[in-house]
Order: C-alpha cells, then structure tokens, then sequence
C-alpha cells in the first residue's frame, strides 16, 4: 500500500490517513455544529439511535440536561408516515432542502420544522444529517389565514347564491316587465355576482390545493366529448366578447382517466382567459392532438397581444395578471393559471404554453392517455 510520511516521522497506510482525515472532518464539523444556531442532528440510516445532536437540539428536544445521543429517533415522530414519507425522499434524493415535517419535544410538545438533510457517513455509519429551522410561527398563520378564508367564502357564498337565483328570475321571468335600463342594471348586477362567486370557489380551490385536499373522481373520459361539452358551457361567455368559440376540425378520439369536472374547470379558464384577451371577431380555437408515446394534448390558442417576457416566469404564480392589451382593462382573480396548473399535475400531467407579442398565445396540457384496451372498450 501507499505510505505517507507525517511529522513524527512514522509511515502510516494509506488507510490510517483516511481515517486520520475522516477523525479531523469531524472534528471540525463538531466544532461549526456546537456553536450553530439551529438544531442539527445525525441519524443512523437504516439503524436504531441518534448519533449526534448539537446543543441547541439538545435544547429544543431535549429535558433539561438531557441529550438525544444515543437515543431512538422515534421520539421525534408526531406520525410513523411521516418518518416514512422521510426516507422515501431521501432514498430518491442524495439531499433534501426545505422539507417540512411535524416533530415532537420530549414534553410532548409539537413543533413545525423546515429541514435540511443529506445522506452521509458519520462515525463510519451511514446516516442522515439534518439541520432545523422552526416554522411553527409561520404555519400557525398560515392555519389563522386559511381558517379565515374558509369562513369568510362560507358566509359569502350562502346569500350570493340567493341573490344569483333572485336575478336570475328577474332577468327571466320578467324580463318582458322592465325598462331598458333596468334590465342592464340587473345584468351588471347578475355578472359581478358570479364574479364574486368565481373569486370565492377559486380561493376554496387554493386553500385545498395548498392544505394538499383537492380530491379528484377519475374516470375514463374521452377527450373529444370534453371539449365539446367545455366550449358549450363557454360560448354565452364568449358572445358577451363578441369572439367566436370553435372546436379544430378532425378531433381525434382519445380517453385519459381523469376528474371530469376537474378538467373542465381547467379548459374553463384556458378558454375564458383566451376570450377576455382575444380581440373581437377573432376566434379561440380549442384543440386536442395525438402526441404519440400515449400522450395526448389539449390546446387553447387566442389571438391576442400576447404574453409580456417579463410575465412569463411567473404566469402560473397564485394573483399573477398582465395586462396585455392598451384599450381596456382585463377582469380575473389571477388564481385560474395557478389552479389549472396544481389540477393538470394532480392528474401526473403537464401544463405549459407558447406565445408571441402581437400574435397571440397558446396553452396547452397533456396528459397520459388510457392503456390500449381501456382505450378500444371506451
């Protein structure tokens, strides 16, 4: 083996200085670990204790003059899925940055960590190192903002759907009965109402994307039918533009298995995006194509002013809005993109678009069709 000559002027393996080396990093990560700020600790990968804990773990998870070295980690876990859910990632991940996770002191108490983490050797063991930050301020607004907007779209939601049924009476049955101006007045009225309505079911939409709840009901679907049924539902929308509404010629016949409202609710606001941004007369086509590999591909094209390059990177971002237009003002929560998006994922899709400024946009999703037989039978 390689020798190497030391001071003291022995020759040592090539081993030993490995060793010597690995003692020296060590040290040093000691020395930085027992001054740091923010709990950090050392976990055996597959086995049974903690290997090291700084002081300042010590100290939030830890009795008084008490040390988690030496003990079982499970102490920490609130979940054992979550312990689980833990080293899935790191299975998949040589490191993890900013991964929450609920843990527990030794009184019992439960506290929200963003952790740091990757997989190295320590002591000669394989492990896992994490450093801590406490989040439990931070998560403890965010349930105060989320319990807020729950109730708050509760309470609106029950009289705006009284006042929609009493304009749309009205505007129905006794439409023939009221003066010109009246009727325009109630229709102001009946469409800022269901502006309201569509802010409060985007903010509950939000609020169980972000709380990981939205619930999805797959099932087979052709695509064709959901395009079709998409632009119906749209066209009164589109009228009120003054911009026509069409399906592509030569649909192909193609089925996924997904949420049918789910994705409805997402052509939705791909097309009620493209009519608000397109100009008058000139048509949203919607489309949907074979990419091949069983992968299909619904498109939504306007012919609008396009999408600003310094919006672009934020286009799927929650209350993001360009105006591109210099004429008029363009409505919208700027929830829709961010929506659509969270609901074409859910669905292992994806969500992206092109756009050239005075040419207009496109946006498209795909999404896996279903296996060849599924796809015969439907």
């Amino acid at each position: 083996m390689v020798a190497y000559q030391v001071a003291s002027g022995l020759d040592i393996t090539e081993s030993n200085a490995a060793a010597i080396a690995l003692r020296e990093s060590e040290a040093r990560f000691r020395a930085v670990a027992e001054t740091a700020p923010m709990p950090i600790i050392a976990i055996e990968l597959e086995g049974p204790s903690i290997l090291y804990s700084n002081p300042e773990a010590d100290r939030v998870f830890s009795l008084p003059g008490d040390t988690l070295t030496g003990k079982s980690p499970q102490i920490l876990w609130v979940k054992q899925s979550d312990r689980e859910k833990l080293l899935e990632h790191l299975a998949e991940h040589e490191a993890l940055r900013g991964y929450e996770i609920l843990l527990k002191t030794a009184r019992g108490k439960e506290i929200w960590l963003s952790i740091s983490a990757e997989k190295l050797t320590y002591d000669g063991q394989p492990a896992v190192l994490a450093g801590m930050a406490d989040i439990s301020e931070r998560k403890r607004l965010e349930r105060l903002k989320d319990e807020f907007v729950s109730t708050l779209s509760h309470e609106l939601r029950t009289p705006l759907t009284s006042i929609m049924g009493s304009l749309g009476i009205l505007t129905g049955m006794y439409a023939q009965h009221l003066s010109e101006d009246v009727m325009e007045l109630l229709l102001i009225s009946q469409r800022n109402s269901d502006h309201l309505v569509r802010l409060i079911n985007d903010l509950l939409d939000i609020q169980k994307i972000e709380a990981e709840k939205l619930e999805l009901y797959p099932e087979p679907i052709e695509l064709s039918k959901l395009l079709t049924h998409a632009v119906e539902i749209n066209h009164g929308y589109a009228q009120q533009y003054k911009v026509p509404l069409k399906v592509k010629d030569g649909t192909p016949s193609l089925s996924v298995m997904a949420d049918w409202d789910r994705l409805t609710q997402v052509l939705s606001n791909l097309i009620s995006n493209a009519i608000k941004f397109s100009k008058q007369g000139e048509p949203v086509w919607v489309g949907l194509e074979d990419l091949g590999g069983r992968r299909a591909r619904v498109t939504v094209t306007d012919t609008g002013a396009g999408i600003p390059d310094e919006f672009r990177g934020r286009i799927f971002q929650k209350f993001a809005q360009a105006d591109g237009t210099d004429t008029r003002a363009i409505g919208g929560t700027g929830l829709g993109l961010s929506i659509s998006k969270a609901i074409v994922e859910a669905h292992g899709g994806s969500i992206n678009f092109d756009s050239a400024l005075g040419r207009g946009t496109s946006f498209f999703f795909e999404l896996d069709l279903l296996a060849e037989e599924a796809q015969n039978a439907s």
